[in-house]
């Protein structure tokens, strides 16, 4: 039997589909216990939140049993009807991963470089709080205001004004999102050339040729194939 290059990917791609749809609709075995639940079931709740995995903040339920979470569904009320890609399950592991850090934590080896342990030690708000705002307050008296950066992750349009204010407020044009390595490319292609500096919403009703340049639309972008 001889098989060429291009037979070989299709069959591996229908493998890897196949693969993957039955591991989607494995149901675990505290699953099966519970069964179809309605919102305010008696073994568990699903409780409404939404997805922080990219920009499109889809409207998720989280299936609570016993004060834990042990599943994720599409909201079936969302405009969206319920449809949502990989990622809102994986958030199950991000809040119950056994790494998550979830105090401030503060460097107690003041040798840096690589292969170096920093020797973090977990603090209070109270503490960690105090100790930037000392920091800060010895910048500006010192006139070295700039020396000030300010790293952030994802936002949304109300604490953006916070991100955006506050290093102003310091004196400090340093202010770096998570989007320097996520989507300003995107940005600032759009913004030079439409003079548009935003995300973008796509037609999709309406088209009828999609070409993808240099990008993984189904795994690594907004939720763009659940409408196509």
């Amino acid at each position: 039997m001889s098989l060429n290059r291009r037979d070989f990917l299709k069959t591996t791609a229908a493998s890897a589909a196949a693969a993957g749809t039955a591991s989607v609709f494995t149901t675990t075995e505290a699953e099966a216990k519970i069964g179809e639940l309605s919102y305010e079931g008696e073994a568990g709740k699903w409780m409404s939140s939404t997805c922080q995995g990219c920009t499109s903040w889809c409207s998720i339920q989280g299936l609570v049993v016993d004060g834990k979470v042990i599943k994720v569904r599409g909201n079936p009320n969302s405009p969206s009807a319920g449809r949502i890609c990989p990622r809102p399950h994986l958030a199950i592991q991000q809040v119950y991963d056994p790494d998550r850090v979830k105090t401030p934590l503060k460097r107690t080896n003041p040798k840096k470089g690589k292969g170096i342990d920093p020797k973090f030690v977990p603090i209070s708000w109270d503490e960690a709080i105090n100790t930037i705002a000392d920091q800060i307050m010895g910048l500006i008296k010192a006139g070295e205001s700039h020396k000030f950066t300010l790293f952030r992750g994802r936002y949304t349009g109300l604490n953006e004004i916070l991100y955006n204010t506050f290093p102003k407020l310091i004196g400090s044009p340093n202010n770096i999102s998570h989007s320097a390595i996520c989507a300003e490319a995107e940005k600032f292609g759009r913004y030079y050339s439409e003079g548009f500096w935003d995300y973008a919403d796509f037609d999709l009703d309406n088209t009828r040729y999609i070409l993808g340049w240099g990008t993984d639309m189904v795994a690594s972008n907004r939720q763009t194939p659940w409408f196509m």
